[in-house]
């Protein structure tokens, strides 16, 4: 990543963006960038510069390498609540092989076969409750995924270490009284 061609570019797309930038900001942006290449942040900085009056900060132009990559599913909630819908027709007797066909995104975002078996026996009048749920859970899960593929990968990998450890961890259990 060439930070000060970045630079450069903010120059020439911003009247505002400074003449001169100082040495520390362009290692920021260096360090920052360093993990992605040149010619995907020079898109990147393209895109933020066709959306945004305002120049990028280094989150614009790693949001915008992340929509440029596809790296995060664009199914939406509603298209991963009709397969869901679909599955579960089919669910209170073959859950765990409708559970397998659906795509992985849909599968992490229900959980499991059982909870798609439980689906199929709600009744037709609370399924409304059940998608307002879902677009819930699944927005949240999409912004999570947005945001962890915005950070550099060095930061991502220790995340995903904590959260490793903080699920492999068992829970410490404490008998009062006994």
């Amino acid at each position: 990543m060439k930070a000060n061609d970045i630079a450069t570019l903010c120059r020439v797309a911003y009247a505002q963006y400074p003449e001169k930038v100082t040495k520390d900001l362009l290692a920021l942006w260096q360090s920052a960038l360093s993990d992605m290449p040149y010619e995907l942040a020079q898109r990147a900085v393209a895109m933020v510069v066709c959306e945004s009056p305002y120049p990028p900060k280094i989150s614009d132009i790693r949001a915008a390498a992340v929509k440029l990559t596809g790296a995060v599913p664009s199914m939406t909630a509603d298209e991963g609540w009709r397969l869901v819908v679909q599955a579960a027709r089919n669910a209170a007797y073959h859950a765990q092989d409708e559970f397998d066909r659906l795509p992985v995104e849909v599968q992490a975002a229900l959980g499991s076969a059982s909870a798609l078996r439980d689906l199929a026996l709600v009744p037709e009048s609370e399924l409304g409750n059940e998608r307002a749920r879902w677009r819930m859970g699944w927005e949240a899960r999409q912004e999570r995924a947005q945001y962890m593929a915005a950070l550099p990968v060095g930061i991502r990998a220790e995340l995903e270490g904590v959260a490793e450890r903080l699920a492999l961890s068992e829970p410490r259990v404490e008998v009062i009284g006994g």
